[in-house]
Formats: structure tokens, C-alpha cells, sequence
């Protein structure tokens, strides 16, 4: 998954590419500063700021996050370790960018309605469960047959949803035994496309600030 997401997030920074910004409001902490390209409302946002909060709106979503006074000094600091930092070099200001998904999900106070934060994914579905069969297989007396029976009777649940999935899954045996004994303990979501773009236009925006602040002086 960790590719895909790459991807995604330099497709977001391509469509960002022309936009232009304009400060609406930069007094301390509070801001509102809107990003859209010439002519059109597409894929523009407003990054909104007060003390404590930072407020993404638009057509990427809106979130809004609580952490440190300055919201913009949060979204500058280095990645906190979690698995879905991302690093990658991109465009004029091209400082790596590091995306700590995990840390910023827990400070997000308010998650766009439509796309929330995390969904249930068939893929990491299917990618887990394979995960538990192969490191079950040395342990019995057909490995073969064993990842046979996961993909052809576990596999083809992931597109029923998270509840049907792991029913499936808790009431799987092979030659007597529990293989997923476990599985109660795996997370099966994934960070939605929208958290992922809002979180990546949130970066972007503030380096485009932060690149104008600095001509300025």
C-alpha cells in the first residue's frame, strides 16, 4: 500500500502545481490563505488558522487538527515514527516531504464527513490474511494446500465488507487447527484518499507560504 499512497500523493502535488495564493488574513495565528489556480475552483483550498487549530477546506476535504499554538509550526516539524511516513522529493521547493499520517490522525478534532480519516480495505483484507497463512504453513502437513484454501475460501470475502470478512476468517480451520487465532488483533483500514490529500495540501500550502515569507525578507 505504501506505493500506492506515493502515488497518490504526487498525483495530489501535480494537481496543485498551478495554483496561486492569496492571504486573505496572516495576523500571528490567525490566517486564512486560499490556493486555487487561475479561472477555475478545482481542487482549490483554504487553510484556515486561530490558536490551536488549523482548518483545511474546499474540494480537498475539510479536517481540522489541534495541537501547538501555531498549527503551521505542527505541520513544519520532522516526521513522528509511525509506518505511513512517506518520503519523497517533489517540485521547486523540493525538501523531502514526510507525512506521519498516524500522529496527525490523533489530532484531528473533526474529520470531513464524506471521507473521514481511516476505511475498511479490501486490500490490506486480502494482504493480512495471506500474511497469516504463510507464516502458518511451515506448521502443517500440506503448506501447499493450506494457501490454496485460504485464497480460494478466505480470499474472495474481502469485497463483503469488514464484518463478513473476519466471521470468515474466526471460522476457518485446515487439517483441525486455527490459523488466524490472532486476527481479532489486526486493524484492516487504511488512511482514506482524502485525509491522505488534505494532509499532503496542508504541507504544500505552508511551504508556499513559507517560500513567499522568505523572499519578502
Amino acid at each position: 500500500m505504501k506505493q500506492q499512497h506515493e502515488n497518490l500523493v504526487k498525483d495530489v502535488i501535480k494537481r496543485l502545481a498551478a495554483h496561486q495564493m492569496t492571504i486573505e488574513k496572516d495576523e500571528s495565528e490567525y490566517r486564512s490563505i486560499r490556493f486555487s489556480a487561475p479561472n477555475t475552483v478545482i481542487n482549490s483550498f483554504t487553510l484556515t488558522t486561530w490558536p490551536g487549530y488549523i482548518a483545511i477546506s474546499g474540494d480537498l476535504g475539510t479536517y481540522v487538527f489541534c495541537r501547538l499554538p501555531d498549527m503551521f509550526e505542527f505541520f513544519r516539524q520532522s516526521a513522528h515514527g509511525d509506518p505511513m511516513t512517506l518520503f519523497f522529493r517533489q517540485g521547486a521547493h523540493g525538501d523531502p516531504m514526510t507525512l506521519s499520517l498516524g500522529y496527525w490522525a490523533e489530532k484531528c478534532v473533526a474529520a470531513d464527513s464524506q471521507h473521514g480519516i481511516r476505511h475498511y480495505s479490501p486490500e490490506k483484507f486480502e494482504e493480512v490474511v495471506m500474511e497469516f497463512a504463510r507464516d502458518a504453513a511451515p506448521e502443517v502437513e500440506n503448506p501447499k494446500g493450506l494457501l490454496r484454501a485460504v485464497e480460494d475460501d478466505l480470499l474472495p470475502f474481502a469485497d463483503e465488507g469488514e464484518a463478513r470478512g473476519r466471521d470468515a476468517v474466526h471460522n476457518f480451520e485446515y487439517e483441525g487447527k486455527e490459523i488466524f487465532t490472532e486476527f481479532w488483533k489486526v486493524r484492516l483500514e487504511e488512511y482514506s484518499e482524502g485525509f491522505i490529500k488534505a494532509c499532503v495540501a496542508i504541507i504544500w500550502g505552508i511551504r508556499q507560504y513559507d517560500a513567499q515569507r522568505s523572499q519578502a525578507t
